[in-house]
């Protein structure tokens, strides 16, 4: 038996639970009440730098597909003030919560969503994605994080052929994504969601 907790302290902090269980390392046991979560190891744990090695593994995608997830995950949240909008009563559509709701929509649906370009879709990007991403906010920021960790790679990319002398279009092709990626992050960040009682 071991716990979330004893798995941190092993792997230097890191929520190892999402990968082991994944990899069919661990199996989750019910939880008891008033316990805390304990899971059983069908296997050997592995060493930090195997672990290491699994989670990079888990978590390597591309940089089309972490800017697909990004912005499917900001046409979720726009969706999601149109129906609290349209929910609302019209006397509350007319005030500051419908003024509210209104405003967060059109900021998601206004961000940028340009094509990538084909030289960048396919380049590779290490995602460790967040926990606990209950509110509207952390899916928001957690999508904004997607956004820079695929700028970060094209910028990577950009650097390498620029290292090996390769000036092309390419070069300016992935320039011009990755301010786009920066600007649409930039104004994503700046959404204010509504509380639901303010």
């Amino acid at each position: 038996m071991v716990t979330a907790a004893a798995l941190k302290k092993l792997f230097g902090g890191r929520d190892a639970v999402p990968v082991l269980s994944h990899l069919a390392i661990l199996e989750v046991l019910p939880r008891e009440r008033k316990q805390w979560q304990k899971f059983r190891l069908l296997v050997d744990l592995p060493t930090g730098e195997q672990f290491a090695e699994m989670e990079r593994t888990m978590y390597t995608t591309t940089v089309g597909a972490l800017v697909e997830d990004a912005f499917c995950e900001f046409e979720t949240l726009q969706g999601e003030m149109d129906d609290w909008y349209s929910n609302l009563p019209e006397q509350f559509q007319q005030g500051d919560k419908g003024q509210a709701l209104e405003e967060a929509s059109g900021m998601l649906g206004g961000l940028n969503r340009s094509d990538i370009p084909q030289v960048a879709e396919g380049l590779t990007v290490f995602f460790r994605p967040g926990q606990g991403l209950g509110s509207r906010s952390a899916r928001c920021e957690e999508a904004c994080a997607m956004l820079n960790a695929a700028k970060r790679a094209v910028e990577e990319q950009v650097a390498k052929l620029e290292e090996d002398d390769e000036l092309n279009e390419s070069i300016n092709d992935l320039n011009a994504f990755a301010d786009e990626l920066e600007g649409a992050a930039g104004e994503a960040e700046g959404v204010e969601f509504p509380g639901m009682f303010s």
